[in-house]
């Protein structure tokens, strides 16, 4: 069983070392594109990231035993009781063993039951078929699509709160 932590400043090497060695459309596509980074990303950009960027997101470490496995933002919105899960990332070594529809499972129940907002969304990129299929057992429904300025296809997806 997993764990979910706040990503503590140590988390971030592991984060960084997720993201070393992936080419630009990997980091486009997990949320760490030039939007916002510069490439190769580094500590030091995440680091910004987290505290001046998304100052009022929650960042999570997805641990097992201690030893990290992967991480996400969560967006907060409180005033339209939504949250968005972003830069869901997954080490090499620890895909395809659930531990990413875990994780979100227990966003899903963070988010509804602690924070009590009513919708949690997140978007995917259609030719990521493995996060589509992930998120469709969380329970996520796709919604709409778009297409970004990188002429990619975005898929939109989002789980309401069964307790409304």
């Amino acid at each position: 069983m997993i764990e979910l932590r706040e990503t503590q400043e140590s988390d971030i090497k592991f984060i960084e070392a997720c993201l070393k060695d992936k080419d630009e459309d990997f980091l486009e596509q997990c949320g760490y594109g030039r939007r916002f980074f510069e490439f190769p990303v580094t500590y030091n950009q995440i680091l910004r990231f987290q505290k001046e960027i998304h100052p009022d997101s929650l960042f999570f470490t997805i641990t097992k035993a201690n030893i990290s496995l992967g991480s996400f933002e969560l967006m907060l919105n409180p005033d339209a009781k939504k949250s968005t899960v972003a830069r869901l990332l997954i080490a090499d070594n620890c895909r395809n063993m659930g531990y990413g529809t875990e994780a979100l499972l227990k966003s899903i129940e963070y988010t509804f039951n602690i924070l009590n907002y009513d919708k949690i969304g997140l978007s995917v990129y259609d030719f990521n078929k493995s996060a589509l299929r992930c998120y469709e057992k969380a329970g996520f429904k796709i919604i709409d699509t778009a297409i970004r300025p990188n002429g990619w296809m975005a898929i939109n997806m989002e789980i309401n709160n069964p307790a409304l």
